[in-house]
């Protein structure tokens, strides 16, 4: 008798632990997998009372930045909508005319982003950020959950870590440039190329060579970003909860952001879901023009920028109204004679949206410099 009780407690020697190891897993898997993200957060304009959030829709505002300049070459909202199953990417040129709270001479985003930048005690880029974020929320009528900025070191170590075996990608033609005063070094040759992250990070910040400079490279950043996704969904798609996880737990280091681990790992899931037709892309709608003194900007467009709005940005259940769009005419210096006609124009030609399988099939043409 005495053996059997020693073998019993053997037995639940084992047992207990690996018991309590199953809990633990158990409790860790479920609280990933059925985890959902609660930003929160109030309707950041007027009327409030008016509008109420859709649950399901989350906003973020991505910036990357040249560290040497402190300037911010890409910026993008982006919207995911678990409910309908989409996403949508509006990206803003580096020259776009808006008069946030920072009370610049020259109304740039980019320079936006730099002065909230240097004036942060700490010159800390997430709180930058979201100071550029909080006047885009009042401009836009939007809401912006998040915000993660990555500098060009971190990008291309973000590339490498998500994606180790590069993102096949067609270069249109010979893209060549350097200026060693910002330690840019950019040759791709043209044809089939598989982009590490250096390689990537040269493929997004060529614009030097583009007919239409800034416009063709956010156009070129359309076509990585469709490449991008495709392969992330080739690559990561049927990978385990678990092993998302540790993943990116080592990509989230490589960004200053407000997404939490949990966040991230519900977030990839819902992208990587998604079908190619339902990622919709587009530059905010506008022009590049000189403004009256000369200066260049990009000049978006009222109406087309609130049509893509309440189209793709709109968390809300009632849609923005032109009254209450802009309100402070923060887009547009009402006293320029060459950007307001711009501003004003309603003949609804400059929204233009690219889906990522349109672009897989056919990538968008970016002119060279003749």
């Amino acid at each position: 008798m005495k053996q059997k009780k020693k073998g019993k407690r053997w037995l639940l020697w084992i047992a207990i632990p690996l018991l309590a190891v199953l809990l633990v897993g158990g409790a860790i898997f479920a609280a990933v997998y059925f985890y959902r993200p609660s930003p929160g957060g109030d309707v950041p304009f007027r009327d409030a009372e008016n509008y109420t959030k859709d649950e399901g829709t989350y906003q973020f505002l991505l910036i990357g930045y040249d560290r040497l300049a402190s300037l911010a070459d890409v910026v993008m909202l982006v919207s995911v909508d678990t409910g309908s199953h989409s996403l949508a990417v509006m990206q803003f040129p580096r020259d776009t005319y808006i008069e946030t709270s920072a009370g610049l001479g020259k109304p740039k985003i980019n320079a936006s982003f730099a002065y909230w930048l240097k004036h942060d005690a700490d010159g800390n880029t997430l709180r930058a950020a979201q100071m550029l974020a909080a006047d885009l929320e009042k401009t836009l009528c939007v809401d912006i959950d998040y915000a993660a900025v990555v500098d060009l070191d971190g990008f291309a170590a973000a590339i490498d870590t998500l994606l180790p075996g590069g993102i096949p990608i067609e270069v249109p033609y010979d893209l060549d440039y350097e200026d060693p005063e910002q330690d840019l070094y950019i040759h791709l040759p043209a044809g089939h190329n598989v982009l590490d992250g250096e390689g990537a990070e040269q493929f997004v910040r060529f614009r030097s060579g583009f007919a239409l400079a800034d416009i063709g490279r956010v156009d070129a950043q359309k076509n990585f970003l469709a490449a991008l996704f495709a392969e992330c969904r080739r690559a990561l798609a049927d990978m385990s909860v678990a092993t998302l996880t540790s993943l990116l737990g080592d990509v989230l280091p490589k960004m200053q952001t407000n997404v939490s681990l949990l966040d991230a790992v519900y977030f990839a899931r819902e992208v990587l879901r998604l079908d190619p037709a339902s990622m919709t892309m587009m530059t905010a709608p506008g022009e590049a023009s000189r403004s009256d003194d000369g200066t260049w900007f990009y000049q978006v467009n009222r109406e087309d920028v609130r049509t893509a709005i309440n189209l793709y940005f709109n968390v809300f259940d009632v849609e923005i109204s032109d009254v209450r769009f802009d309100e402070d005419y923060a887009l547009a210096d009402e006293g320029d004679g060459t950007l307001l006609p711009i501003y004003l124009d309603e003949s609804g030609k400059y929204l233009k949206v690219y889906t990522a399988a349109g672009i897989e099939g056919e990538p968008i043409p970016i002119r060279p410099k003749s």
